[in-house]
């Protein structure tokens, strides 16, 4: 018995010996070694830069070679090569890094922009876009509208901007009449900011990228045609800018990025919407790069939560005495410039009132 035990624990010893004999280590190697392309590649870049033994390295050249096209990859091993360096894999991971923010400043500058917006809202949105050099191949707004006491047919804001910057500019009376145009110019995204339409589906789906559009509240809070005079009527102390991406419902698709803003006491519409429509644009350009890559997920807004804004009309404007002194303030700042805020004396003679203090 003792024997039999001697020669198992013998067979045992060379079998195990066997396993770490130097052919089966180098079966070993070979088997836990590249086996796709990028891995060929990444060994190859870690032996020319004398790295091969350093795990970590060779890991990051894995990630990089298996991250970028090969040609890429290459161009950038290319320029290092070219350098008598003693440290070459810092460099390659700055020329990686700078090679790829070139290449999504010119896939930004190759984007496809049909921008669509009619009033001053709009304007620093779209000013914004032409600063960055975003390739804006098409505007779209509302048709002129005769303005004044004169009647004077005038275009809107953003027809402004596109006729001086010579950007081709088309202003139907409703937008579905032009979306054949909008098809051919195959767009890779719309932009819109307060437009004064709503944008049928067919349109929306035509861009590769979907269809942005800045609105001037917290959605789903306030959607609708008047959400800064709504914040300044009820009182809020904060109010701030949705990016959406846009479907056929108003102001109803999921959230790409919100911001929050602080309004300041005694702010009227004016000031206030000058505010938000730059805190939009500023928000607009710093998201573009990350919606692209799908850095930012859309997120469907809480409709349970909804409220709505109306159309205001001239007769918002008139006062009525009886109520709250702050609700009277409210309104006066928030219809300052349009529609204004009214009253009638006893003799049914008209007076504007333009501003206003609460006495203690």
């Amino acid at each position: 018995m003792a024997t039999f035990f001697k020669y198992f624990m013998n067979e045992k010893l060379k079998n195990i010996l066997k396993k770490f004999s130097k052919e089966e280590i180098e079966k070993n190697k070979k088997k836990r070694g590249p086996k796709t392309p990028h891995q060929f590649l990444a060994v190859e870049i870690a032996e020319s830069f004398n790295v091969i033994k350093n795990r970590r390295d060779v890991a990051i050249l894995m990630n990089l070679c298996k991250k970028y096209p090969e040609n890429f990859i290459r161009r950038a091993w290319a320029i290092v090569k070219e350098k008598d360096i003693a440290q070459k894999m810092p460099y390659f991971l700055t020329v990686i890094k700078n090679m790829n923010k070139e290449e999504e400043e010119r896939k930004l500058k190759e984007l496809k922009i049909i921008f669509i917006g009619t009033s001053e809202f709009a304007v620093p949105a779209l000013k914004k876009l032409k600063e960055k050099k975003f390739k804006i191949i098409l505007v779209i707004t509302q048709p002129d509208k005769k303005v004044g006491r004169k009647r004077v047919l005038t275009p809107s804001p953003i027809k402004k901007i596109a006729l001086k910057s010579k950007i081709p500019c088309l202003d139907p009376i409703k937008i579905n009449e032009i979306k054949n145009e909008i098809k051919k110019n195959k767009p890779d995204m719309i932009i819109t900011a307060s437009y004064g339409q709503i944008i049928p589906k067919e349109i929306l789906k035509i861009p590769k990228y979907g269809s942005l559009n800045i609105h001037p509240s917290l959605l789903p809070k306030y959607r609708g045609p008047s959400p800064i005079q709504n914040a300044i009527l009820n009182g809020d102390k904060t109010t701030g800018v949705s990016i959406i991406l846009m479907d056929e419902k108003m102001d109803h698709g999921p959230i790409v990025k919100q911001k929050k803003f602080k309004i300041n006491n005694n702010e009227d519409y004016p000031k206030l919407s000058e505010k938000l429509s730059d805190l939009g644009a500023e928000l607009l350009i710093k998201i573009i790069p990350d919606y692209l890559k799908g850095k930012l997920k859309p997120k469907e807004q809480n409709n349970q939560k909804a409220t709505y804004t109306k159309i205001i009309t001239k007769n918002d404007g008139k006062i009525n005495w009886n109520d709250k002194a702050k609700n009277i303030q409210n309104k006066i700042l928030a219809y300052s410039g349009w529609p204004g805020t009214w009253s009638l004396l006893e003799d049914k003679k008209k007076i504007k009132i333009l501003k206003s203090s609460i006495l203690e």
